[in-house]
This record gives structure tokens, sequence and C-alpha cells, in this order.
């Protein structure tokens, strides 16, 4: 069993993975329409949830998305979007994040 302070460090380490992914992404163009650096930090978490759990695939990702973004988002329009970013989502679990 990991001890708190382990799990601390994995949160902190997948967490920002996560974010600099989302971040990279902008998956709804807000980041280059200049909204606040951490306009995406709810969606980050949420998706780092899934990253640590394992539980990432494409219906996973985009549930967490549009719980926040609503099914108009840009991301739930654009399929190889979403497909990208489950990807790197899965590589960041798979690197041991």
């Amino acid at each position: 069993m990991s001890s708190p302070e382990e799990l601390q460090a994995v949160w902190r380490q997948t967490s920002r993975a996560v974010a600099a992914v989302v971040d990279q992404l902008d998956p709804e163009g807000l980041l280059a329409g200049g909204a606040p650096g951490d306009e995406y930090a709810a969606e980050a978490a949420e998706l780092t949830r899934l990253v640590i759990r394992g539980a990432i695939e494409a219906a996973t990702v985009l549930a967490c998305w549009e719980s926040q973004f609503g099914p108009g988002s840009y991301l739930a329009q654009t399929p190889q979007l979403l497909a990208e970013l489950t990807q790197r989502l899965s590589e960041i679990r798979h690197q041991g994040h």
C-alpha cells in the first residue's frame, strides 16, 4: 500500500502532465481566445482522476468533458481531437504518472 505522501506525489505528477496536455490541445479554443491560464483546471482535475483510475477511453473522457462544457462542446464535435486527447491521456497512464 502506498503512503499518503506517495499518493500525493503521484497526484501532483499526473495532474501536471494532464494539465499540460489539456492546455496544449486547448480543446475549446479558450486559451487561444485569451482565457486565464487555469481555464481548464476543473476538467484537468477530473481527467487526472480518470488517468489514475485507468479509465481512459474516449467515452469516459468525453463524459468528463461534457459534464463541464455540455454535449455541444467543440471536443464532442471533433472526433480527431477527442481521439488525440484520449491517446495522450493513455500515454500518461502508461508512463506511470
